[in-house]
């Protein structure tokens, strides 16, 4: 809600909480490894949650990713759509088949087709928070701090590749070895 204020561009997304505690356990992890000489107040935890958080959003992700209408979001599903439907056609015609029961095809060429939706929305996101252990999350944002948002579709596509599709039908809430 803090960031909300600084930046009303984005505003608050429901997402932004599992983020944000995602940044809180890694800064108590971080807290326990170096021991107690350099324990933070609750202030000055809050304070540098929020720092890393305002990085995070303001500076490695599109302008517009959380924006009111989530405009830079929408783009990044539409772009791992034409991915997905580039590196695993098989999938995305059997995702379409299950989408239309029998009735008339998909079109695998028209991405606005392709049915991600009920998880690609929840995995971009949260930035996979809700889909990883936090180490495997934290690891996930190191990659997207140095090669930037285009990190997001390499894990979503190793993961449909791995889990031959289940991960639509199943939530991915379990360690991934793959990824670790």
């Amino acid at each position: 809600m803090v960031h909300a204020e600084w930046n009303n561009l984005v505003g608050y997304c429901q997402s932004h909480s599992y983020v944000g505690a995602a940044i809180l356990s890694a800064l108590d992890l971080q807290e326990k490894n170096e021991g107690e000489e350099t324990a933070l107040t609750e202030d000055e935890e809050m304070a540098q949650a929020l720092f890393v958080f305002r990085t995070l959003v303001d500076l490695y992700l599109p302008l517009d990713f959380y924006a009111s209408k989530l405009e830079g979001l929408i783009a990044e599903i539409e772009s791992f759509n034409a991915i997905l439907a580039t590196h695993l056609p098989r999938l995305v015609q059997h995702m379409s088949n299950l989408l239309t029961e029998g009735g008339d095809p998909v079109d695998p060429t028209d991405t606005s087709q392709i049915p991600t939706n009920p998880y690609i929305v929840k995995w971009y996101s949260t930035l996979f928070v809700n889909c990883f252990p936090l180490e495997t999350t934290l690891q996930i944002w190191d990659a997207l701090l140095c090669d930037g948002i285009e990190i997001l579709h390499r894990v979503a596509l190793v993961v449909l590749r791995h889990s031959n599709g289940l991960s639509m039908l199943i939530p991915l809430s379990f360690p991934s070895p793959w990824l670790s």
